[in-house]
């Protein structure tokens, strides 16, 4: 993910993962069966891990690399902050 975030520029990987993130939640979303409200577990696992797990690792990595540049004095302070809200 910071290769592409090298590459393609933290703001683009970002966006790019929320974009994936968002959708892959969506269809996750609709693949269950609304009427027993039962999900498909195979779609489930492949799009709300597998393809969710890429999208928002697509976030997470620019967002943590990003305050690196921004803060030189309490750059462990303001990392600290910045992981204490992906939980």
């Amino acid at each position: 993910m910071s290769a592409a975030a090298n590459l393609f520029g933290f703001r683009a990987v970002g966006m790019a993962g929320g974009i994936i993130g968002s959708m892959a939640f969506t269809v996750a979303w609709l693949s269950a069966n609304h009427e027993t409200c039962e999900p498909n577990m195979a779609v489930l696992f492949l799009v709300y891990g597998v393809i969710g797990g890429i999208g928002f690792g697509l976030v997470y990595v620019p967002s943590i690399i990003t305050v690196g540049f921004y803060f030189n004095k309490r750059r462990a302070l303001a990392t600290g902050i910045a992981i204490s809200g992906s939980g």
